[in-house]
């Protein structure tokens, strides 16, 4: 019996932890928070700019909100902007990407 009491307490203290984590890890994102300086607010700002300057009118782009906007290594902010009658055709989007610790841009044409 007492196996089984300490077994459930496992359990209880892993998923305790793991929402704790979880938890921060989300309001930390939440709040554009970057523990490399450019926060997602930022990096938003930057891609619109530069998506400016290579010649798209945003008027006609809406931000594609396909959840988390980091990069797959977290070195990058990354932004996603469909033409705005949905459903788009193919190539009618682009994507741009803000280094989160320069701040730099580049700017990826749809295919």
């Amino acid at each position: 019996m007492l196996g089984r009491n300490l077994s459930l307490w496992k359990r209880v203290l892993v998923v305790a932890a793991l929402l704790l984590f979880l938890g921060c890890s989300k309001n930390d994102r939440e709040k554009g928070r970057s523990d490399t300086g450019i926060s997602e607010s930022q990096a938003l700002e930057i891609s619109r700019k530069a998506a400016e300057k290579h010649g798209y009118d945003l008027r006609r782009y809406t931000l594609d909100t396909f959840g988390d906007s980091t990069s797959g290594d977290g070195k990058q902010w990354l932004f996603v902007y469909l033409c705005a009658p949905s459903p788009p055709p193919p190539g009618c989007s682009f994507l741009v990407a803000v280094d989160r610790k320069t701040g730099s841009a580049s700017v990826h044409p749809g295919e």
